[in-house]
């Protein structure tokens, strides 16, 4: 059986209309070259419309309703008892571990929910913003082969956004992905692997604070760099995977 990989790459919280924008701008020669030569279409979110829920209906390919995961947190007793989210409160197989129990290799970098892995077999996964422990990756040994790793960050710094710093929080927001890359770089290009997935979650983060903005095109802090700089690694990991890959974004 003749078999192809998959390269998925997500862009969190990212909108049809910014992208328009940008791409019309030629802030993303990338993405509007894959939506010209490749296929594209316009996905819906899910009801909440909300991070956890929606990477959750992704990696099963149901709705929340199926999966069980509405939010970030599941609310106990009381409303002023929570508990936060992880991969065993998902009511449903992911495609991930679906293709890891075929033998299949899969790296996830930043997958929502996918901590702590209810299966390790052929599963390579690096920690998520939902990840309460301090441990960024699995298998743990992974930390001894990239040194970056002591690095790799989930969230940026907010207290830059709160204090109204926005230059420094668009660059630690850079640097978070600067980061990110490097690792994931390294990851497709040394690790044998048959799905690869990877999330940059930095778009998601500047648009909470900087989204009127964005969308008036006017890089008044350096947020238009942070898409360039996202652009340009979509090309180059692209350009690293072997050549029978399939890409989505």
């Amino acid at each position: 059986l003749s078999m192809t990989r998959v390269l998925i790459i997500g862009l969190d919280g990212m909108s049809v209309e910014l992208l328009d924008v940008l791409m019309s701008r030629g802030i993303t020669p990338t993405l509007r070259r894959l939506k010209h030569e490749g296929a594209s279409a316009t996905m819906r979110s899910t009801l909440p419309p909300v991070t956890a829920p929606a990477w959750a209906s992704f990696a099963t390919g149901k709705n929340p309703g199926k999966h069980g995961c509405f939010d970030f947190v599941e609310i106990g007793p009381s409303i002023n008892s929570t508990r936060p989210l992880s991969r065993p409160d998902i009511k449903a197989i992911t495609f991930y571990e679906a293709a890891a129990s075929y033998g299949l290799k899969c790296i996830l970098i930043n997958l929502p929910l996918s901590f702590p892995p209810l299966m390790r077999e052929n599963l390579i996964l690096l920690a998520s913003i939902t990840t309460r422990s301090k441990i960024k990756a699995y298998p743990r040994e992974l930390v001894k082969d990239i040194p970056l790793l002591s690095d790799y960050r989930v969230v940026p710094n907010a207290e830059l956004a709160v204090k109204g710093d926005m230059e420094k929080f668009v660059e630690d927001v850079r640097e978070l992905e600067r980061v990110r890359f490097d690792i994931a770089h390294y990851l497709l290009t040394s690790y044998d692997w048959d799905v690869f997935c990877v999330l940059f979650s930095g778009t998601d983060f500047l648009q909470h604070w900087l989204y009127d903005v964005l969308l008036g095109v006017r890089n008044l802090y350096g947020e238009l760099d942070l898409y360039k700089d996202i652009d340009g690694y979509i090309s180059r990991l692209i350009n690293a995977a072997p050549s029978d890959t399939n890409t989505f974004i």
